[in-house]
């Protein structure tokens, strides 16, 4: 009897493991894409500061994300299929954004409630 309940109780569990959604090996992890967005939040931030025009601030724009790409060895290919995977997925969504709230208002607090030094 403690047998069958013991293969059954393994079968179920193998089953719910294989039924887990995989990652994707083509877009970031949730982890990364929690980072990426600190990073261009931070940064967008830092260039409504400077308050430069709408080409200069792409400009800018884009040499950070340039920068981030050198920093964490990533394309803008990945980062584009990431958003787009992401985006697609409510859940994933909302869940990446709970914690990039939590990691901004934790980076805050740190800070003192003022704004992050302006680094590259």
């Amino acid at each position: 009897m403690f047998r069958s309940i013991l293969i059954i109780s393994l079968a179920l569990f193998l089953l719910l493991l294989g039924c887990a959604p995989a990652q994707r090996k083509d877009v970031l992890t949730e982890d990364q894409m929690v980072d990426l967005m600190m990073d261009f939040y931070l940064r967008e931030a830092r260039l409504k500061d400077v308050r430069v025009g709408e080409d200069s601030g792409a400009i800018l724009f884009n040499h950070f994300r340039k920068l981030y790409n050198d920093r964490h060895l990533t394309q803008d290919t990945l980062i584009d299929e990431s958003l787009r995977y992401y985006l697609a997925d409510p859940v994933l969504l909302n869940r990446i954004y709970d914690r990039l709230i939590d990691s901004l208002a934790l980076k805050e607090q740190k800070a003192g409630g003022s704004k992050p030094p302006v680094s590259q």
